[in-house]
């Protein structure tokens, strides 16, 4: 109960704490830095309009890993808006569930490993993610597992 509890004051809803969604002017933002090998490290949504990609900075361990994140809506110059949400010391696409609702936009749920500041150790995560082509909004949620 206790991990519970600390879990959810940790990450609530949306996710907060080391999960943060920030605009892509970070250094981890770079394409140096998307996961090999990038054919399983990165998709195309709408067309091709929305992309997402694994990144790995390898360091700080604890959070090396991140999801790139380029949709609409799109700037005067033409390029798409570029959002990273960071945090994870494990993120993958493998057996990532995706679809649409014109209400919300693009739904995503991935598997990814989150570490527990306050238990001092890894859990693994489930990762909800909305996209919102039409107005560029980005929620997520992260919801650790416990066993």
């Amino acid at each position: 109960m206790k991990k519970l509890l600390t879990a959810l004051m940790a990450f609530g809803t949306p996710a907060a704490a080391q999960v943060t969604l920030t605009d892509c002017g970070d250094w981890r933002a770079n394409a140096a830095y998307i996961a090999e090998p990038w054919f399983e490290n990165t998709v195309t949504f709408g067309d091709g309009i929305t992309r997402i990609a694994v990144l790995d900075t390898v360091e700080p361990a604890a959070s090396s890993r991140n999801l790139l994140i380029l949709s609409p809506p799109y700037a005067e110059t033409g390029e798409r808006q570029c959002r990273l949400l960071t945090g994870f010391s494990g993120l993958s696409l493998e057996g990532m569930d995706a679809g649409y609702d014109p209400s919300i936009g693009i739904y995503l749920t991935l598997t990814a490993q989150v570490y527990l500041e306050y238990e001092d150790e890894f859990a693994s995560a489930q990762v909800d993610l909305r996209i919102n082509q039409a107005t560029g909004d980005i929620e997520h949620y992260v919801t650790p597992y416990f066993q």
